[in-house]
């Protein structure tokens, strides 16, 4: 599975969009995947346009997206 479907997983298992990407990269980050998820705790309320009604981006392709820029591609 490629990091982007592993972030989208996690997501999909409760992990919020940010800890998804996080622990996606827990493999060369030097933190446990408790620490991951703890930096990763915060809402990405405005992609989601919790306080307009408009949704910039959609939960799984803002993970991906997020994964791919980290990756560099």
């Amino acid at each position: 599975m490629d990091r982007c479907e592993h972030a989208v997983e996690l997501k999909h298992k409760g992990y919020n969009c940010a800890q998804a990407v996080l622990c996606a990269f827990a493999d060369k980050l030097d933190l446990s995947e408790e620490d991951l998820k703890k930096i990763g705790a915060s809402l990405c309320k405005d992609l989601k346009g919790r306080d307009t009604g408009t949704v910039i981006c959609e939960c799984d392709d803002c993970v991906r997206n997020a994964v791919r820029i980290s990756e560099g591609t």
